[in-house]
């Protein structure tokens, strides 16, 4: 469970970041 967590966080950080390049 706690793996899963870690992952989806990991996720949500990439999708941030790209979000934020693309749009920088």
């Amino acid at each position: 469970v706690v793996v899963v967590v870690l992952v989806l966080v990991g996720v949500g950080v990439v999708v941030v970041l790209v979000v934020d390049f693309v749009h920088g």
